[in-house]
């Protein structure tokens, strides 16, 4: 950049609205092509000016990015599509361009990708919704949009409704039509269904059948998603990536939630494992895939209230080293197939109490060694 154009500022301080048109820099510094009104007209044929043509422009970071030395966040945020604002370092030159921030719109119209100002990837603004999931709709707009006296039609597609996340739409409840909440949902239609079959094994009322009671608090259930997600406008703050492709809604959302007494987190990945933390403090989480955890110097874990654990599956523990288990209360065990008891070295059982062995079918016992038994009375039937 020419320092008198920077000291001067080219004669004077020019800024500028556009629409990003590429998004692929060469050198990741996160710059951005922008079409600028006023500056730039919509031709981009060879007689105008190609996307291509167009002059890289950097972005403004907050403060709080030290943008150096591999420091701080990436400015790799805008879309091709997106509305922007900046200005031009060298003034009136309008060369050098720095975009300063992204700016939310309402589409009043089917975009003309053949001209400029527009997605020339024809994807954004965004005009489809996975059909598997609640439709937002669209509004009626003019078949000609020129013509004021033009019939209106509704094309199915995002216009006339703001850019703003869906999560963060409270008007006719729009955050549940949203991926963040009927992905929710649809795990609790699937979870609860297999909580609620796992708890009939465990009735309190049949231990001395075997079966194993429930942990203090009984029976569990994800929270109800209304007592969770309630949020108002505009209390919940959300950040909605890209997504995968315009067919699924699915993207990765993040939304801290401060509407008083509803306040919450959340995070959810566009297959939708999520971490929740609800307006009472509890934690919700579901993994939809495996789950991989490693702790390279211990873990120590206090549980208040109790523990149900169930393992749709089969369960591998390996301990190396010894494994040391106090329970303060009674241990009940119901072991539907084989049982299968090895000890390497030698056994010791203490009991204070008496012992009480059935069983209904025959009893072998083998020693390669003596057996001794001592008792006051030994009686044999």
């Amino acid at each position: 950049m020419n320092p008198e154009n920077f000291i001067n500022n080219g004669g004077g301080f020019a800024w500028f609205t556009g629409v990003i048109e590429d998004i692929d820099d060469p050198m990741e510094m996160g710059r951005y092509r922008v079409r600028c009104y006023g500056y730039h007209n919509d031709d981009k044929a060879e007689s105008g000016i190609p996307t291509e043509d167009l002059p890289w422009a950097m972005t403004m970071l907050p403060v709080t990015s030290a943008s150096m030395s591999g420091v701080g966040q990436s400015a790799t945020g805008l879309l091709r599509g997106t509305w922007v604002i900046g200005f031009f370092r060298d003034g009136v030159n309008a060369q050098d361009p720095v975009i300063m921030g992204s700016i939310p719109s309402i589409t009043s119209r089917p975009e003309d990708y053949s001209k400029g100002f527009s997605d020339p990837t024809e994807r954004y603004p965004s005009n489809k919704k996975n059909a598997d999931e609640p439709p937002i709709a669209g509004k009626p707009v003019k078949t000609n949009p020129d013509d004021e006296d033009s019939p209106e039609e509704d094309l199915g597609l995002h216009l006339n409704m703001p850019d703003t996340p869906i999560s963060a739409q409270v008007k006719e409840e729009k955050y549940k039509q949203g991926f963040s909440y009927t992905k929710k949902v649809s795990l609790r239609d699937i979870y609860d269904k297999v909580q609620i079959v796992a708890n009939k094994v465990r009735d309190p009322n049949k231990t001395k059948d075997g079966v194993l009671p429930t942990a203090p608090g009984g029976d569990w259930l994800f929270p109800a998603i209304d007592d969770v997600m309630t949020p108002t406008y505009p209390q919940n703050h959300v950040t909605a990536y890209e997504r995968a492709n315009d067919e699924n809604e699915a993207a990765h959302i993040v939304e801290y939630d401060v509407t008083p007494g509803k306040e919450r987190i959340s995070t959810i990945h566009r297959t939708g494992t999520y971490t929740e933390i609800t307006p009472i403090g509890d934690k919700t989480e579901v993994i939809v895939g495996k789950n991989y955890k490693v702790v390279a110097q211990g873990e120590n874990v206090y549980i208040e209230g109790g523990c149900n654990l169930t393992i749709d599956g089969g369960c591998n523990t390996k301990i190396i080293g010894d494994w040391n288990i106090q329970v303060t209360g009674s241990k009940y065990e119901h072991i539907g197939g084989t049982h299968v008891h090895r000890v390497g070295n030698s056994q010791l059982i203490e009991i204070t109490g008496s012992i009480t062995e059935n069983t209904t079918g025959t009893c072998t016992e083998a020693y390669g060694g003596n057996q001794v038994t001592t008792a006051p009375n030994i009686f044999l039937n």
